[in-house]
């Protein structure tokens, strides 16, 4: 058994762009799409994930980002949520880190 520590991970593109930059649901679906295909990598899915932080920058987005975790089946259960805080860019507004068992 192994731990995948997935560090703070936001809706960045490739070239390290911001994306989506305004759209909170559009920020969180890509978030978790980042982190849905790291965890793909070592044949896991959400259901490995054993606790996460989600930081978001807007309290009104907090119902918002419930919806949106629920519909991925990311664990809301093993999520601590810090609402009202600053993310590691000014432009986005939710950042996810994660840790996952590998087994």
């Amino acid at each position: 058994t192994k731990l995948l520590f997935i560090s703070g991970t936001a809706s960045i593109d490739k070239t390290g762009t911001s994306v989506y930059t305004g759209d909170f649901k559009r920020q969180t679906e890509s978030t978790l799409e980042i982190i849905s295909a790291i965890l793909k990598q070592f044949q896991c899915g959400f259901s490995d994930v054993v606790q996460a932080t989600i930081y978001l920058k807007r309290r009104e987005d907090l119902n918002q980002c419930l919806n949106i975790i629920d519909h991925a089946g990311f664990p809301r259960n093993k999520s601590l949520f810090q609402v009202g805080v600053d993310v590691c860019r000014n432009d986005l507004l939710c950042e996810i880190e994660a840790t996952a068992v590998i087994t």
